[in-house]
């Protein structure tokens, strides 16, 4: 009879060490698509812009230190936002879009939310070097306003857009939706050297 429990323990302890093994494999593999996607369209209940996104996006999670290093000496287009944003949530499909039309395989994205009330060294640094392209707040400090995205090549800020098209929202008039893409279109483009 003990040899029959201990069999047991022993298949059951080996069941839930697989079981565990597969649930933090599936988490590895999780990209950073799917968890854009995921993050994204968690919020849906909870808004009025329904997203519903392809886990296949360009986007790719930075934190502070990578935002930071991009915009000194890097290359790429960050989008800085949040999923609780309206504008965010609006300007992403578009964001998408042009990304596709114009084959620019990564969309760097970093979320100031949790940066921006802190106390973080190189999130100061980030601060002082988009000074410059930030829009002041009203105790007249920059801030980091959302949706943002920056264009950077070689450390040089090329551009940058705030917003959307005159703090539209979703659903995105035809011709608004054309301009907002057209503005990230040619901001990819420049990053990408077209």
């Amino acid at each position: 009879m003990n040899k029959k429990i201990l069999s047991l323990i022993i298949a059951i302890v080996g069941i839930g060490l697989i079981a565990y093994a597969a649930i933090g494999m599936r988490h590895d593999e999780v990209s950073d698509g799917q968890r854009f996607k995921e993050t994204y369209e968690a919020l849906n209940d909870q808004s009025d812009i329904q997203l519903s996104l392809s886990a296949d996006n360009p986007i790719k999670f930075i934190d502070v230190n990578q935002a930071y290093e991009i915009i000194t000496t890097g290359t790429g287009a960050i989008y800085f936002g949040f999923p609780q944003c309206p504008w965010c949530r609006t300007a992403v499909p578009v964001m998408f879009d042009a990304a596709q039309t114009t084959g620019l395989q990564t969309l760097y994205y970093f979320n100031p939310r949790d940066y921006r009330d802190g106390d973080n060294e190189t999130f100061a640094k980030l601060m002082e070097v988009l000074t410059p392209y930030l829009t002041l707040d009203d105790d007249n400090n920059p801030r980091i306003f959302v949706p943002d995205v920056f264009f950077v090549k070689d450390g040089q800020i090329l551009s940058n857009h705030l917003g959307t098209i005159d703090s539209a929202l979703y659903p995105l008039e035809p011709e608004v939706y054309q301009q907002l893409k057209d503005i990230y279109v040619a901001g990819m483009k420049q990053v990408m050297g077209n």
